[in-house]
């Protein structure tokens, strides 16, 4: 009679052809971060007299600094804050009543649809495990791979003078080209879980911005825009059905 060594169980998964992807929306908002980390680590010890815009403009809070959004142009977009009121949107109407809230300078980051989804040669797609339901024994629900996209945004500084503009413009590219990173995470949610988004930005020490200032005739606003590569990681789940199977080990008694 064989003798009876283990008896294991494992699950055994089929997909089932359905599957949920992450967007961009998480990324947007860590790139928006990101970008606001810069000026929030930024300092003007002794502000002189055209430096003073600037001081100002590093003393508020994130959310006054960088608006996400896509414009025709720079004046589309400040005519969007000015009708939305969005402009120092941390600052209550009954505590400052006379606050100039179109105040430049401002940030405007955006996003195109240009976008490349890449693979290394070597494997189409990570293996990033599974999600698993603990109360039935951790039961396999849905398998997760991870491939990248290539996403083009758009950073455009904002001004109504030229030394504030030019200490913005120095403020990103220092902070960029003397990055011992350019790696971030952004969090999103994927089938109701928690999940990071690894961020890459790519080629951050050759940032260079273009002239986007409009026309004087319209009003004397000063604008530059730098483009930005930032890869994302797209997370997919497959569903899977699973049953468990269980493994007898057994030893057999040997000949003569």
């Amino acid at each position: 009679m064989n003798q009876l060594l283990s008896r294991t169980r494992e699950w055994v998964t089929t997909r089932t052809g359905k599957v949920e992807s992450t967007g961009f929306t998480a990324a947007d908002a860590a790139v928006a971060k990101a970008l606001n980390d810069v000026f929030s680590s930024a300092v003007i010890t002794k502000p002189r007299e055209h430096e003073q815009r600037y001081s100002s403009f590093l003393a508020r809070k994130p959310e006054d600094r960088v608006f996400v959004g896509k414009f025709d142009d720079v004046m589309d977009f400040l005519r969007a804050v000015r009708q939305a009121g969005a402009g120092r949107r941390s600052v209550k109407a009954s505590d400052m009543p006379d606050l100039n809230r179109e105040a430049l300078p401002l940030i405007n980051l955006s996003r195109g649809f240009d976008i490349t989804y890449d693979n290394n040669d070597q494997e189409i797609d990570r293996n990033l495990g599974q999600f698993t339901d603990p109360s039935q024994g951790d039961m396999p629900l849905a398998q997760i791979e991870a491939t990248q996209a290539s996403l083009n945004y758009s950073i455009t500084l904002i001004a109504s003078d030229k030394d504030t503009l030019s200490l913005m413009c120095n403020t990103l590219a220092a902070n960029f080209r003397s990055r011992l990173t350019t790696n971030f995470t952004a969090q999103e949610k994927l089938v109701h879980w928690p999940v990071e988004i690894n961020c890459s930005i790519q080629d951050a020490k050759t940032i260079m911005f273009s002239d986007m200032s409009p026309p004087f005739t319209q009003d004397r606003i000063y604008a530059c825009q730098a483009s930005l590569i930032v890869m994302v990681d797209v997370l997919t789940a497959h569903e899977v059905d699973a049953r468990s199977v269980r493994y007898d080990t057994q030893l057999a008694p040997g000949g003569n």
